[in-house]
């Protein structure tokens, strides 16, 4: 069974992921562009980040599989590296089921 960082895993060069406990951590390499110039995108589907400048363009697209909780994402932008951190859907969320 693929899981999300597996998938991750596959892509192209110049995305970097990890997995710990709560959330996903993904780094793409932005160098050249501004923080202006990039957009980010998500629905419970795919995750998309797009930069254009004059003279470059760059696109990435992650599929989410509705794993990820959508109004938690958090972008940082330094340095040309984009650091995406994707938190799990239900992590703490949880909730014990009564057997009857």
């Amino acid at each position: 069974m693929n899981t999300l960082f597996n998938i991750l895993n596959d892509i192209q060069s110049q995305v970097t992921p990890t997995d710990d406990k709560d959330a996903y951590e993904v780094e793409f390499s932005f160098a050249g562009f501004s923080k202006s110039q990039i957009k980010i995108t998500a629905t419970d589907e795919l995750l998309t980040v797009e930069a254009k400048n004059k003279k470059d363009s760059k696109k990435r697209t992650v599929g989410l599989y509705n794993k990820i909780s959508l109004e938690h994402i958090v972008a940082e932008y330094s340095h040309g590296l984009l650091k995406l951190t994707l938190p799990k859907k239900g992590v703490n969320g949880g909730k014990e089921i009564k057997i009857t």
